[in-house]
């Protein structure tokens, strides 16, 4: 079942999740692995589920989903385990509603383009994106929850555009009615 707003906040509660990590430009891969590792041993622990992720050189962004109150404590683990803990190294960011979701699920898959390291989303190596699509695996267990799989021409056309959702292809995903 995708996500839809009429099922948003029933049960769960999401997070945008930003850490402070300095991924090593000629070990990359391997950076992209070590955190992959991380994140799944702590989302175990603690009972998130991840549902977007990208790493940047200098930082990572998560959306998560949680049934339980330790989205905070997922954040500060996995920020220890990473190293280079401050007062300022990892932000957890509750989203309150749907539209705040896309907008969210938009800015972490554009973060790449954004900062000119790709010049389209799906290109980017180091998101979950190319999971979903079947590009790559990880061992880090991704929720499709916007169904990109089912619908990678749309989806993929919203996330490299700078349409917000309700003006694009996408009103299907805003339908209080739809499935």
């Amino acid at each position: 079942m995708s996500l839809k707003p009429k099922h948003f906040l029933q049960g769960k509660k999401y997070f945008h999740v930003t850490l402070t990590y300095q991924a090593s430009s000629l070990l990359k891969q391997l950076d992209w692995l070590f955190v992959q590792k991380i994140i799944a041993r702590f989302s175990a622990r603690f009972e998130i589920e991840i549902q977007a992720f990208v790493l940047m050189d200098s930082h990572l962004h998560l959306i998560v989903a949680s049934t339980q109150p330790y989205e905070n404590y997922f954040a500060e683990a996995v920020q220890i385990a990473l190293g280079r803990v401050t007062k300022d190294s990892h932000a957890c960011e509750e989203i309150k509603n749907f539209s705040q979701y896309l907008n969210t699920y938009k800015y972490v898959y554009r973060n790449p383009l954004e900062a000119g390291m790709c010049s389209l989303v799906q290109t980017y190596e180091y998101s979950s994106l190319n999971s979903i699509l079947g590009k790559n695996q990880m061992s880090l267990p991704i929720h499709d929850q916007l169904g990109l799989i089912q619908n990678p021409f749309h989806i993929l056309n919203w996330l490299n555009s700078k349409n917000h959702y309700k003006n694009s292809k996408l009103s299907w995903l805003a339908d209080e009615n739809a499935g």
